[in-house]
């Protein structure tokens, strides 16, 4: 099967040019180090970025959790959540910048999804980062 494919950076500013703050939520099967180099040129908008990555090689060649650690701390992104099982799970990160500037609403955010469980969670983390980030989140969120 032969999908195409376009950067982040490029994506946003064909589909979302005056959007300044921006979430996205990666599920890309062992693409996840190789999209986040895709947004390079974007990287200073996107404020949430939630990804799915792997410890051990499911897919052969991916790049696992700690390259993708690695590169989201040199897009300057801070890791704020991450999912509990061992080989498959989720991190939150959070533009460092913007972090700084809104660390009691984030752990507010947390706290809320801590409390009420990991299904209900993720409706309830989705639902706030749309409110508190505005269009672009439900955009990208869908």
């Amino acid at each position: 099967v032969v999908v195409d494919a376009v950067r982040m950076d490029g994506f946003l500013e064909a589909e979302f040019p005056t959007a300044t703050t921006v979430a996205a939520w990666l599920d890309v099967e062992g693409h996840t180090y190789g999209v986040m180099r895709g947004m390079e040129g974007c990287a200073g908008r996107v404020k949430q970025l939630h990804v799915e990555e792997e410890t051990q090689e499911i897919w052969p060649g991916q790049k696992l959790e700690p390259e993708v650690l690695s590169q989201a701390a040199e897009l300057g992104f801070v890791l704020i959540a991450r999912g509990e099982d061992a080989v498959q799970r989720d991190l939150i990160f959070v533009e460092r910048n913007w972090y700084e500037a809104h660390k009691r609403t984030v752990g507010r955010i947390l706290a809320l999804a801590r409390r009420i469980g990991p299904t209900a969670s993720r409706v309830a983390e989705t639902r706030c980062w749309q409110r508190f980030l505005g269009p672009a989140a439900g955009h990208l969120w869908g």
